[in-house]
């Protein structure tokens, strides 16, 4: 591809994952992407993406890129002896780099939205080598769990730690003073996370 054609790219990703964070990923048009990005040709989505689904992967391809290395940095060589904090700690402070910048806060308020339409954990194990290790780990915790209680540990920890850095997104984009640093609240994240997948079974009786 030209690099007029991987300008008109980069611009098109840029502008819809602004308009998808506040927006929504679901009621934006092609249009609205296309007017915001200053493009001519009508179907300038279409052409460089295909669909809104692909448009959707070209995102979070380029946001991931270096991910999954950040994680294995901050818990190399994950295996059955890693403590469940040191990778939880992998998850939350590199995901919480996003948090750095306007554009990647962008990012986990479009991912936070598509969470919420597939909150199952192996969307990212798909793409992602390292993350899907340190998943397959956490999801044989506690060992004593039933395995699918152990899977609903999982979904919700995954759940509360994209909705969670999406809602700090949120606050310090709207201005909002935080009383906690972007650190300190990476690490009581990290902290709650933590004990939500090795959260002791009590053996109290439900109605």
């Amino acid at each position: 591809m030209s690099s007029d054609g991987e300008d008109t790219k980069q611009q098109l990703i840029a502008h819809a994952v602004r308009l998808m964070a506040d927006g929504g990923i679901f009621r934006l048009t092609n249009r609205e992407i296309i007017e915001a990005a200053g493009q001519r040709n009508a179907s300038a989505v279409s052409y460089h993406f295909g669909s809104r689904s692909d448009l959707l992967d070209a995102i979070i391809d380029q946001f991931e890129e270096g991910l999954d290395a950040h994680r294995e940095s901050l818990a190399p060589n994950c295996n059955e002896e890693t403590p469940t904090g040191v990778l939880i700690d992998a998850l939350v402070f590199s995901y919480g780099t996003y948090l750095e910048t306007t554009e990647g806060r962008s990012y986990v308020k479009v991912i936070d939205q598509l969470r919420a339409e597939t909150p199952e954990p192996e969307r990212e194990m798909e793409s992602n080598a390292y993350l899907r290790r340190i998943l397959e780990v956490l999801g044989k915790r506690p060992a004593e769990l039933d395995p699918l209680l152990r899977y609903e540990r999982l979904k919700a920890m995954t759940l509360l730690l994209t909705s969670a850095v999406a809602n700090r997104a949120r606050a310090v984009d709207a201005g909002k003073p935080q009383g906690l640093t972007d650190a300190e609240f990476l690490a009581s994240l990290s902290d709650m996370l933590t004990a939500m997948i090795e959260a002791p079974i009590i053996g109290r009786k439900h109605p």
